[in-house]
C-alpha cells in the first residue's frame, strides 16, 4: 500500500508538472517504469537506454550502462541499493559517451556502510553537467564481493530512481537488479534584451545582420542555474556614405590637409551625420614639371674628320619633348628632336625641353676639336746574339698606342747599325726584321686624324759573338847561324777571316826581341835566342782571337872558358877546414854569356845556382882534395867547361 501510494503520488506530480508548468525536460528511455519526484523547481531525469539489457557483475567490477539525456542540466548525486549489509570500498564512474573510453569523473567509496535493502546516496564533489541528447555511461566497481538488490518500484528519500540493469554477483550469484537514482536539476528560463545601433551591419552571436529589427537567440543551459537563457536584440542599422572626384595637378596636390606627390587613387574617411563612415575617393593624376640636368656627347672633343651625337640627360616632366637648337632659348636652327641629336660637328648646341607643366628647361654643351696627342709606349730594349753573318732577323713586340679619338697612322725609322724607314701612312708595327750587328735605334711615331703626333723609341742590339779565325794558325820559326849574334828573318804573313768584315791584326814581341805593331810583321832582325810573338785579331764587335809563335835564332859557336891552376894549402893547427880564396875563371862568347855555374866535388861538396853568372870566390874547403868545375853557356845553348883542384893538407887525421 505504501509503495502504491508513493507511485500514485509521483505520477500525479509528473502529470501536474507536464501539463501545467511545462518545464520538465525528459531523458529518452525504453524503460517500462519511470518514476519522478518533482521538487519546487523544474527537474528532468535520465533513463537507461534498454530495460531488458543485463549487466553482468564480475568479481570486484560492475559493467557500465549507457543512458541518454532528454534535457540539459546537472547531476548533484547518485543513489543505489544493494541486498546485503556490510561495509565496502569502491568507485563510482560517470563517463561521457557510450562506453568507457571518453572523459569521466570518479567518486571514491571508502568503507561505505550499506544496510540491507537501503539506498546509498553518493554526493558528487561538484555538479556534473549533462547535455540534452548526449549519451553517458555509469560504472560501479567495488573491492568487496556484493550483489545488487531487485527493486523496480521503490521510493526513498524523496528522490526518483530507476532500474539501471541486471547484474550477476560473483561467478555463481543469481541475476539481480541494481537500482540507481539519478536526478538532473533544471532551473527556469531567463531572458534579456539589448538595444544596439550599428553602421551597415552587426555580427551578433556569430550571425551577421544588415537590416534593422528585433532578433532573438535561445541559449540552452545558458544561465547560472542551468536553465535556458533567451537573448533579444533590438537593432537599428544606419548607412555609410561615399563620394569620388578626379583631379589633375602639377607636381603635387593637397587634399583634406594631405599633400600627394604621385598619381594614384586615394581614400579619405570621416563620419557622416548618421555617425557612420563617410568615404571620399580621389582619382589623382600628377603631372611633373619639365627639367633637364645636362647634355653629354658621345665624343668631346670631336675627333678630326668625324662628328658626334648629343644626349639630353636627366630629362623629366610629363610629356617632356626635347628640341635641339644651335642657339639659346629655342632660337637659331633646329638640329633635331628627341633625347639624342643627329650627328653634329664642333660648336655649341642647346637641348630645349617643353612639356605639360612648368616653363621650358634648357641645357647646353660646347664641342671642341681634338687637342690631345695620341699616346704610345714602346717595348723594352732588345738584345740578341749572332754567330753567323753580319745581321740577324729579330722578332719584336708591337708598341702600345691609343688616342682619345682614333689613331690615323703608325710609322717607324731605324738609325744606327741598321738604317731604314716605313711609310708614313697606315698602321705599320715591326713584327720581324733583319738587324745588322751592333745597336740600332727604333723610333715609332703615332698620329691621329687631327695630325697630332707622339713618339717613342727603343734599341735593338745584335751582339756578334763570332771571333775572327786564323787560317791557318801561323807556325814557329827556328833558325841556326854559325856567325853573328842576330839574323834577318822574313816572317810569313798570317791569314785570317771573320764572319762579318775584316778584323784588325796586331802583334807583340817578348823575349830576345821586344816590341809591338799592327798588320804583318814582315822582315826583321831577330837576336840570338827566342822571341815570343802574339798575334791578335779584333773584329768590329771587339771579338778577339790570339795566336802565338816562337821565333828562335841559335848560333853554333861555343863560348870560351879557362880555369885557374890547382891550389895546394894546409890547415892551421889541428883544424880540418880552411877558407880559401879561389881565382875566377876566364870566359867569353861572341853573342854573350847566358850563364856561368860551378860545382865542387871530392873533399868539399857544394854548387852555385843553376842560372845566372856565378864564381866561387872564397869558400870553406874541407881537408883533402876538392875538384872545382865551371860550366859556361851562351844564348844558343852552346857550352864549355873547365876544372881545377884544391888540395887542403892537415896535420890532424881528418876524415872527409
Amino acid at each position: 500500500m505504501k509503495k502504491n501510494f508513493y507511485t500514485l503520488t509521483t505520477l500525479a506530480r509528473v502529470i501536474h508538472h507536464l501539463f501545467f508548468k511545462k518545464k520538465t525536460l525528459l531523458f529518452a528511455t525504453t524503460f517500462s517504469f519511470l518514476l519522478f519526484y518533482v521538487s519546487s523547481y523544474s527537474q528532468c531525469v535520465v533513463a537507461n537506454s534498454n530495460s531488458s539489457s543485463s549487466i553482468k557483475i564480475k568479481k570486484n567490477n560492475l559493467a557500465g550502462q549507457s543512458i541518454t539525456a532528454s534535457c540539459s542540466g546537472q547531476i548533484s548525486s547518485v543513489s543505489f541499493k544493494v541486498d546485503d549489509e556490510d561495509k565496502f570500498s569502491g568507485t563510482l564512474w560517470i563517463y561521457k559517451g557510450n562506453g568507457t573510453t571518453g572523459s569521466y569523473i570518479s567518486v571514491p567509496l571508502v568503507k561505505v556502510s550499506v544496510s540491507s535493502n537501503k539506498y546509498l546516496s553518493i554526493s558528487l564533489p561538484s555538479p556534473y553537467r549533462v547535455t540534452q541528447g548526449e549519451a553517458y555511461t555509469l560504472l560501479l566497481s567495488s573491492t568487496k564481493n556484493w550483489e545488487p538488490f531487485i527493486n523496480r518500484n521503490g521510493y526513498a528519500g524523496g528522490t526518483a530512481f530507476f532500474d539501471l540493469g541486471k547484474g550477476m554477483g560473483l561467478n555463481s550469484a543469481p541475476l539481480l537488479d541494481l537500482i540507481f537514482n539519478i536526478q538532473i536539476d533544471k532551473g527556469c528560463t531567463s531572458s534579456s534584451t539589448t538595444t544596439l545601433t550599428s553602421c551597415d551591419s552587426l555580427v551578433w552571436n556569430d550571425v551577421t545582420y544588415k537590416s534593422s529589427g528585433l532578433y532573438s537567440k535561445v541559449f540552452v543551459d545558458g544561465n547560472a542555474t542551468g536553465c535556458d537563457s533567451v537573448a533579444n536584440l533590438q537593432l537599428t542599422i544606419t548607412r555609410s556614405s561615399s563620394s569620388e572626384e578626379t583631379i589633375s595637378s602639377c607636381d603635387n596636390y593637397t587634399w583634406n590637409g594631405i599633400t600627394y606627390n604621385a598619381s594614384g587613387d586615394y581614400t579619405y574617411k570621416t563620419t557622416n551625420a548618421a555617425n557612420c563612415d563617410s568615404t571620399a575617393i580621389l582619382h589623382l593624376t600628377i603631372n611633373t614639371t619639365v627639367g633637364i640636368s645636362s647634355v653629354s656627347a658621345a665624343n668631346n672633343p670631336v675627333c678630326g674628320g668625324t662628328k658626334t651625337t648629343l644626349t639630353a640627360d636627366g630629362v623629366v616632366g610629363t610629356n617632356a619633348m626635347v628640341t635641339w637648337y644651335d642657339g639659346p632659348g629655342g632660337t637659331g636652327n633646329v638640329i633635331g628632336t628627341g633625347l639624342t641629336s643627329p650627328l653634329v660637328d664642333v660648336g655649341t648646341y642647346y637641348a630645349y625641353v617643353t612639356g605639360v607643366c612648368g616653363l621650358p628647361a634648357e641645357a647646353s654643351i660646347t664641342l671642341t676639336g681634338d687637342v690631345t696627342n695620341p699616346e704610345i709606349t714602346c717595348p723594352n730594349n732588345v738584345t740578341v746574339t749572332n754567330v753567323n753573318g753580319c745581321s740577324k732577323a729579330v722578332l719584336l713586340d708591337a708598341p702600345v698606342f691609343s688616342d682619345n679619338c682614333k689613331v690615323k697612322a703608325l710609322s717607324w725609322i731605324l738609325t744606327g747599325a741598321t738604317n731604314a724607314a716605313s711609310s708614313l701612312t697606315g698602321i705599320r708595327p715591326i713584327t720581324s726584321k733583319i738587324f745588322n750587328n751592333g745597336t740600332t735605334t727604333v723610333t715609332y711615331m703615332v698620329s691621329d686624324f687631327s695630325d697630332l703626333t707622339n713618339t717613342c723609341s727603343f734599341t735593338v742590339t745584335v751582339n756578334d759573338l763570332a771571333k775572327p779565325v786564323f787560317s791557318p794558325v801561323p807556325s814557329n820559326i827556328d833558325l841556326s847561324i854559325s856567325t853573328g849574334c842576330s839574323a834577318t828573318i822574313s816572317v810569313p804573313d798570317v791569314s785570317y777571316t771573320d764572319n762579318c768584315g775584316t778584323p784588325d791584326l796586331t802583334w807583340t814581341m817578348t823575349g830576345a826581341n821586344t816590341g809591338s805593331g799592327t798588320g804583318q810583321i814582315g822582315t826583321m832582325d831577330f837576336n840570338i835566342g827566342t822571341t815570343n810573338v802574339v798575334y791578335s785579331l779584333v773584329d768590329a764587335n771587339n771579338n778577339v782571337r790570339n795566336a802565338a809563335i816562337a821565333i828562335k835564332v841559335t848560333e853554333t859557336e861555343a863560348p870560351t872558358l879557362s880555369c885557374p891552376g890547382d891550389i895546394t894549402t894546409s890547415t892551421i893547427g889541428t883544424n880540418c877546414t880552411k877558407n880559401i880564396a879561389t881565382v875566377d875563371p876566364m870566359y867569353a862568347d861572341n853573342c854573350g854569356i847566358k850563364s856561368l855555374t860551378w860545382e865542387m866535388t871530392g873533399a868539399t861538396v857544394m854548387s852555385s845556382p843553376a842560372n845566372g853568372v856565378w864564381v866561387a870566390k872564397t869558400k870553406k874547403f874541407n881537408a883533402g882534395l876538392t875538384t872545382v868545375t865551371y860550366l859556361v853557356k851562351d844564348f844558343s845553348g852552346n857550352t864549355a867547361t873547365c876544372s881545377y883542384n884544391v888540395q887542403l893538407n892537415s896535420t890532424n887525421s881528418c876524415r872527409p
